[in-house]
């Protein structure tokens, strides 16, 4: 029987699959390299970095600043480095020393046209000590710092560029199972230790070498072991994956395990049998191509920007109907491919940016902005997505009645604003989608209470009309009923219930969320 899917899987949708299981396998090592700077405040332009983001790579620091000579003239031969190492698992951080006007330095990366990554004094938290700028160090995905120079010539970006070429040469392959072991007797064997390739060949004659005393066997002992918990590791994903309704992630880890082990197949086939032949599942997987094919990095303003632009939107469209789905974990599964499948460069400080979302109605709102940094704003869309796709009554509550959604410290509904906003914390826009297109739908009742009242009788409109023990069970009623609307797990209805026996507005309660 046939047990995989006739995806058109080409070599570079496999390569980036390959790449995204070995960073889960490989993660929690690679996270012990601490960095610092990398805060929202402190970026510039460029692509935005982050711990995960930073994991498993050859990161290159450069200190530099906008009042030396030598800096200015070391910035092409940079961006050179960045341009030709980008895909090959290297990181630039541009690390400017002074507290220096954000303006300034936004000048000097058009004039450059500087594509990699500036902060403001981002930097290894162990970082060397340096007389004077520019100054680089090369620090390993160990955070081993293996090369450091001081000042400008061409000479030492030439020497720079080729001890850079052979770190990148020591580091393992993308999906190599050996880890960071040092292989001395087994090295051609290390080699296909490779995540998609056979390894069961190689595992068998690692096991009879290492059933023998000696260095060799010690040697032997250790790769079956790293093999062996990666193996573990992907069953565990895959497991994961299935829970959270995540079938096309779930699908590829399952058929990267039959591939990479073939004796896995019997614990495989019956999951591989049901995801395979499902519509549902192929569509999901469709979406995933799409996304992991799109370029990582490009430049606004330009043609692939468009591109990167229309095809996100258009798996947004596409994910929003498996709410009602067996598989309603893949809104969520998009929404994160999204927020990291593709960055469009942007040169303004603080990355925040606004996107607009058209409204059938013409009450308050005639449209919704989204203010906030990349991954705010996309799984914005996804949630009103979801709110359109399958709440339609609710959807035009929603662009009626809020005008603005914007990223902030916590989470309220400015309903006198104009237009109303809802203002978002960290922890209600990182929560499932289902639930934060629940508050959405929850705030705009509010809305709807201040400005109908406003709308028939004018100011002031009192706090008892929108806010409270009332007006608050009345915004959860509506709340309730679109989570009945999309078939939200009882659990979370039950959930929403619960909360009209709570009193928010009392001075006891911790507002967090």
């Amino acid at each position: 029987m046939q047990q995989h899917i006739n995806a058109d899987w080409g070599p570079i949708q496999i390569f980036r699959i390959i790449i995204i299981i070995a960073m889960l396998l490989t993660m929690s090592s690679a996270e012990a390299v601490e960095w610092r700077g990398l805060e929202q405040e402190n970026w510039c332009s460029g692509p935005k970095l982050s711990q995960a983001k930073l994991a498993g790579k050859l990161v290159l620091v450069h200190r530099w600043g906008i009042h030396s000579e030598a800096c200015i003239k070391s910035l092409p031969h940079i961006e050179s480095l960045w341009n030709r190492f980008r895909k090959e698992g290297f990181i630039i951080i541009g690390s400017h020393y002074h507290n220096e006007d954000v303006g300034k330095i936004d000048e000097i990366v058009k004039k450059k046209s500087l594509t990699y990554s500036i902060y403001l004094h981002a930097h290894l938290a162990d970082e060397p000590l340096f007389p004077s700028a520019p100054f680089c160090y090369l620090v390993t995905p160990q955070g081993e710092v293996v090369y450091q120079v001081t000042g400008f010539s061409k000479s030492k970006m030439k020497d720079l560029e080729d001890v850079i070429s052979a770190e990148l040469a020591k580091i393992p392959a993308p999906g190599a199972l050996c880890g960071d072991i040092a292989v001395a007797h087994f090295k051609a064997d290390a080699a296909k230790l490779l995540l998609g390739n056979n390894v069961e060949p190689v595992i068998k004659r690692l096991a009879s070498a290492a059933s023998r005393a000696g260095p060799e066997a010690d040697e032997a002992q250790k790769l079956l072991a790293s093999v062996d918990k990666a193996r573990n590791e992907l069953k565990r994903d895959i497991r994961n994956n299935a829970k959270m309704h995540r079938p096309g992630l779930a699908l590829i880890l399952l058929e990267t395990l039959v591939k990479t082990w073939p004796s896995e197949k019997t614990y495989c086939a019956k999951a591989l049998r049901k995801l395979s032949t499902s519509k549902d599942v192929k569509a999901a997987v469709k979406l995933r191509q799409t996304l992991e094919s799109l370029e990582s990095v490009v430049p606004e303003n330009s043609s692939e920007a468009h591109k990167l632009e229309s095809s996100k939107k258009a798996a947004i469209a596409a994910a929003a109907p498996f709410a009602k789905s067996k598989y309603p974990g893949v809104a969520e599964e998009i929404a994160e491919l999204i927020a990291n499948s593709g960055e469009v460069i942007h040169s303004q400080k603080g990355g925040m940016r606004r996107a607009t979302v058209s409204s059938d109605g013409n009450n308050v709102a005639a449209s919704i902005t989204i203010i906030g940094d990349d991954a705010f704003t996309d799984r914005t869309k996804v949630a009103l997505s979801f709110i359109e796709k399958g709440a339609p009554e609710s959807y035009m509550l929603v662009t009626n009645y809020i005008g603005v959604i914007q990223q902030y410290e916590c989470s309220g509904m400015r309903a006198y604003d104009s237009p109303p906003t809802y203002h978002v914390g960290e922890r209600t826009s990182n929560a499932s989608v289902l639930w934060y297109a629940s508050t959405i739908v929850h705030d705009a009742y509010h809305s709807k209470l201040y400005n109908d009242y406003l709308k028939e009788r004018g100011k002031p409109v009192p706090g008892e009309i929108w806010t409270g023990r009332e007006p608050e069970n009345a915004c959860l009623s509506a709340q309730e009923d679109f989570l009945r609307a999309v078939n939200a797990p009882e659990k979370t209805i039950k959930h929403v219930r619960k909360m009209r026996d709570v009193d928010y507005f009392s001075s006891e309660v911790k507002r967090d969320w």
